[in-house]
This record gives structure tokens, sequence and C-alpha cells, in this order.
């Protein structure tokens, strides 16, 4: 638990979602100025606020604070850590700022897939003062001071609110949910995340092919941790989309719904993890399985009110 050293002024705080260590992560970035992207549900405000303990940071020593996008796990505790850190400054994708503002929306949204029991346990985000708010469209420069620079670039596709970051002294791209999803038990088992309501297939595809080709040398992942096998992870994760994509259209077609498109991707995903049955499988892969099916479905019926039908 709390802070692990990746190098120099970088580390990455396990936020131990719902009580899973190796699923969501945020990381923190200490210049002469310190930025924290990405910060975890609601309910893991405690766990992050200690692994800003044990990096040696005070919640208003922080000067940014950067959610990559607003889907709980990466913006749930955004709100609450905002009115801890008083003078940090939260910056975020223009499409995301409404939705960090005024998280009403949001929150429905979320209840509607996850129902009461799962919100309960990630918790609900809380909003921010739209002055504390600086939002861009296409891309931003942070200078962090000391000459580190974080490059913050629109990345569309798995959510129409999603940035990355790049950090470009080092060479490393936080990725967000642009890359699939790579759990430590799992490490070459990548689930593709295509989560309801907005995901774009076609802009997932475009927008990993163009983030590929930036010189990075390693990726932090939100699921989970760091991997220096840059090359296969982007392939993977084009791979993935383009295979669980045919088969979401290939379930349609033959008149099944979004159960079939769960059985399977679950499929899919069990063979290349070796592993026997789906019973097996830890209760965050079973969500992460059932979410990308639903956005899948989603897509492909262009229902934005998605169906609760096998929900985990």
């Amino acid at each position: 638990m709390g802070a692990e050293r990746l190098g120099k002024g970088l580390y990455l705080i396990d936020t131990v979602a719902v009580g899973a260590r190796g699923t969501v992560a945020a990381y923190l970035i200490l210049g002469r100025k310190r930025a924290l992207v990405d910060c975890g549900h609601a309910s893991s405000l405690p766990t992050l606020l200690e692994g800003l303990r044990e990096a040696g940071l005070r919640p208003e020593e922080l000067d940014y604070i950067i959610p990559t996008h607003v889907h709980l796990d990466h913006a749930g505790a955004a709100g609450a850590l905002a009115r801890l850190a008083a003078n940090a400054l939260v910056v975020a994708h223009s499409r995301a700022k409404p939705h960090l503002v005024d998280p009403s929306k949001l929150i429905r949204s979320a209840t509607q897939l996850f129902g009461e029991q799962l919100m309960k346990a990630y918790g609900l985000p809380e909003p921010i003062e739209e002055a504390r708010v600086q939002a861009f469209d296409r891309e931003l420069s942070v200078d962090l001071g000391g000459g580190l620079e974080l490059r913050l670039l629109y990345a569309p596709g798995h959510a129409p609110h999603q940035l990355v970051a790049y950090i470009e002294r080092e060479r490393i791209l936080l990725t967000a949910d642009s890359v699939g999803i790579l759990y430590p038990d799992f490490p070459r088992a990548m689930i593709p995340t295509t989560p309801p309501p907005s995901f774009d297939p076609a802009l997932a595809m475009r927008t990993a092919q163009e983030l590929s080709q930036l010189p990075a040398v390693k990726l932090l992942l939100p699921h989970f941790g760091p991997r220096e096998d840059v090359a296969w992870v982007w392939s993977e994760t084009e791979r993935g989309i383009e295979s669980w994509a045919r088969v979401a259209e290939r379930t349609l077609e033959d008149g099944k719904g979004p159960e079939a498109i769960l059985d399977r991707i679950t499929g899919d995903f069990l063979k290349r993890a070796g592993v026997a049955e789906p019973a097996r499988l830890p209760a965050y892969v079973r969500v992460s399985l059932w979410t990308s099916a639903m956005g899948l479905y989603t897509y492909y019926t262009k229902d934005k009110s998605p169906a609760r039908a096998g929900r985990p």
C-alpha cells in the first residue's frame, strides 16, 4: 500500500480500489511544482492521502490535480481532494470540466450502469468550483519547473473527455485508458477498455495509433503500473479493440444481446490468461469484462441507456 517510487520525483500510488490492490493507480510527479495524475474512486481518498504522505507530501502542497477523464475510477476523488488541496489547480479536458463542476449527470449515468450497491462502494464525486478548473481542447503544457514539463494531449475514444500526460524529459507516457487493462495477476492478458456510454472504437484505434508514435520508452498504466514493452502494449491494444469489436458485431448479427457478448469476450480472456473458468477470476476482472461488454453493446446498438442485464 502507499507510494512506490518509480524514479526521481515519480511515484505510483495504489488506490486499492474497493479493497483490491493492483487495480487503480494514481501517479505523483514532483518537480518544483507537484502534479497528481488521476486520483481513484471517491472511497479511495484515505488511501490516496496515505500515499501522498508516504511520498512526503501534504495535500495542500499539490499544485495540480489532473484527472485524465471523469470516470469514477480516475476522478471520483477529485472533488474531495481539491477541497483538501486548496492551492491546487484542477486541469482537465474541456469536455470533462462540466462534469467536474456538476457531477450529477455523471452520478446518474454511473448508477444506471453499476447499480446502487457498487456505487456505494465506489463513493460519489464531489463538485469542484468552476474557477479552480483549467480546461483545454487539444494540447496544454504544464511547467513543473527545473525543465520538467508535462504535455497534456487530447486522447478520445475510450471517452470523449480523456487526456494523456507525456513527461517530455523522461519520455514517459501516462496513458490513461488509451491502452487496455493489464492487471499484475494477468500481465499478458489484456482487457480492452471499451466502456459505456461513449466508447468509440474507431476513435480509440486512431488515438492508439497516434500516441504510439510518441518516443516513449515507458508507459504508466492506470490499470496497472509501469510497462517497458511499449510496442507490444500498443499493438495489443489495437488488436484487442479490433477483435472484441468484431465479436460484438457478430454476436448482435446472430440476434444475441450483451450477455452473449460478455460470454464471448470472457472466453477470449480466459484463454489468454490461462484460467479454466470465469468463477476463478477476481471480482475486479469480472467487473472490467462486464463493463467492456456493455460498452460494445451500447456502441453497436446506439443505445445510450445500456441494459443492466448480467450485472456482476
